[in-house]
């Protein structure tokens, strides 16, 4: 008898202790209010550890294509091309807003620098 009266009395503690636990929820608040906001809440988490380097403007890595540069930046205003050796280097300069350009420099077509500069008046 005192087995099944303390096996009784445990699993009555263990659903008060369940029961307690559950989140009390305002007013006409919903399940799917309560999950939007919990996503809003990790996406903000999220956005917080983004670490930004640079212009927020230029998303270039070394080892891009020209063609790739130009998909993502559009056609240059210039493009000069010369030989040292065998290897062709290539330099574009792409129109950026506020007064300034981005140079880009290729050596065999993949980009190995650039740079934001600020635009000049002669």
């Amino acid at each position: 008898m005192k087995k099944g009266f303390s096996l009784i009395a445990i699993l009555l503690l263990a659903l008060a202790a369940t029961v307690s636990a559950q989140p009390v929820r305002g007013e006409g608040s919903t399940v799917k209010e309560e999950s939007a906001a919990k996503r809003s809440r990790d996406e903000s988490r999220r956005a917080a550890r983004v670490l930004r380097v640079g212009p927020s403007t230029t998303y270039l890595k070394n080892g891009l294509s020209l063609d790739e540069v130009v998909m993502l930046l559009g056609k240059p205003a210039s493009r000069s091309e010369r030989l040292d050796g065998v290897v062709r280097l290539t330099t574009c300069v792409f129109p950026r807003s506020g007064g300034r350009v981005l140079v880009a420099e290729f050596e065999n077509g993949l980009l190995v620098s650039s740079r934001t500069e600020a635009v000049t008046k002669a």
